[in-house]
């Protein structure tokens, strides 16, 4: 018959025989011991599986496991082929190698260097501090990881958080957590993107090329800005510069955000609500701007010479009959040569708004040579002249000039540039649209906006 009680000692009494295993209570430890058929005096301990346990030693698994306790793994851990499935916290400190399916449900926080070839499926949150390699396996988590190693994916895996709806919430997050001071940023970690292109010229060759993605902090006054830069490696070179993404245009700040790549192209754009938009190709390319004040378009040769820039803006409260400055030149203390192009599309305003329209296109001609003591401006009859008005609608007149110009010889000189609208109903407050293009010969002049 069975027996219904283990004897409970110190130590178990002598050792084990081909067909018996001694068996016992650790009166120490209160736990089962056993010493294996064959195994001499070797006791290894019984573990219950289903609560708390901490294991030191090796461990091999080539079954299908279940684990519903919290666990502590210190030593080395192999699992082969058998199905492991974890419900609650782990903690692992120890080299591990997995090549089997797992679930994973409850929290762990993994310390040693880990090899995966299985699939797995993670839902608990986990931490991982050392290095690990994922070979095959499709490795699905559902829940928050935090990973301070080096990880590397050979297999395809794969990242679910479900339930985000229309809230922006993190699927990939590449952090570093420590805080900057003065004078030294933490950029992020990157991420890289390696392949490998041929080479024709002899020798021919396989070469590596590479590009990475990091976020570049930028130390500011009144708050840090940011750079998001992507650069590029051939053959193992070093990385340098493609492109980069601004949170504030150092040069262009009225424009939010700017998009930059070698060579001094920059894009910006404000994010949402319309805004500003500007495309630009350095000091000798090509400019494009929407702005108030400055060009929308602009090609530039050399800079401050045979420049061509051009500018828009829709100006609104023009008193009625009154010479009111939309603009003004600046001419530099140089050698200038050069015309402003202007078309002119007036409406006349208040209780008369917009009920005729007129368009005409002018130009003011300026030069100057260096030191001279005036500029001499020279405003062009209008022209391609023309007028819609509304059925029984008040009509308008246009009118334009150049001002005199103010400045000493010597220095920069300014002029401004007007219009005059006359509302036939004299009710006032018109307005016009101005397209001005700046052309130059020679020179660094400008116009602006008023």
């Amino acid at each position: 018959m069975p027996e219904r009680y283990l004897r409970r000692g110190i130590s178990i009494q002598g050792g084990a025989k081909p067909h018996q295993a001694p068996i016992y209570v650790d009166v120490d430890t209160n736990t089962v011991k056993v010493v294996p058929a064959g195994s001499g005096t070797t006791e290894v301990e019984l573990v219950d599986t289903s609560s708390g346990f901490t294991v030191a030693g090796v461990i091999a698994f080539t079954a299908a496991n279940t684990h519903t306790g919290a666990e502590t793994h210190s030593g080395a851990e192999t699992f082969a082929t058998g199905i492991v499935t974890h419900a609650a916290a782990e903690t692992h400190s120890g080299a591990e190698t997995h090549s089997g399916a797992e679930t994973h449900s409850g929290a762990e926080t993994h310390s040693g260097v880990e090899t995966h070839s299985g699939a797995e499926t993670h839902s608990g949150a986990e931490t991982h501090t050392g290095a690990e390699t994922f070979s095959t396996g499709i490795v699905t988590h559902a829940a928050a990881e935090t990973h301070s190693g080096v990880e590397s994916f050979t297999g395809g895996p794969t990242f679910i958080r479900a339930g985000i709806g229309v809230t922006s919430t993190d699927g990939l997050a590449v952090t570093n957590t420590t805080a900057a001071t003065s004078g030294n940023q933490q950029q992020s970690p990157r991420v890289r993107f390696d392949g490998f292109g041929w080479k024709t010229d002899p020798t021919a060759a396989s070469q590596a090329v590479s590009f990475i993605e990091q976020l570049l902090p930028v130390q500011g006054a009144s708050a840090p800005t940011a750079q998001l830069l992507w650069q590029y490696s051939v053959n193992g070179g070093a990385y340098a510069n493609r492109l980069i993404l601004e949170s504030v245009a150092a040069n262009y700040s009225a424009f939010g955000t700017a998009l930059s790549c070698i060579d001094d192209f920059i894009v910006s754009s404000a994010i949402s609500g319309g805004g500003t938009a500007r495309f630009a190709v350095s000091s000798s390319g090509v400019n494009q701007y929407n702005a108030a004040t400055i060009p929308f378009i602009q090609r530039q040769a050399t800079a401050g010479t045979n420049l061509s820039a051009k500018y828009i803006k829709r100006i609104t409260g023009i008193a009625d009959l009154t010479a009111t400055t939309i603009g003004t030149i600046t001419i530099t203390d140089a050698d200038e040569s050069g015309c402003l192009f202007l078309t002119l599309v007036s409406t006349n305003g208040s209780t008369d708004a917009y009920e005729s329209t007129r368009c005409a296109k002018g130009a003011i001609v300026f030069a100057r040579t260096a030191a001279d003591v005036t500029t001499v401006l020279t405003a062009t009859t209008l022209e391609n002249a023309g007028i819609a008005t509304v059925s029984g609608g008040a009509t308008h007149t246009l009118a334009y000039s150049v001002a005199a110009v103010s400045g000493a010889a010597g220095a920069t000189q300014t002029a401004a540039v007007q219009v005059t609208i006359d509302d036939s109903g004299n009710l006032g407050s018109n307005e016009i649209l101005v397209i001005a293009e700046m052309v130059t010969h020679v020179g660094g002049a400008t116009f602006a906006f008023a």
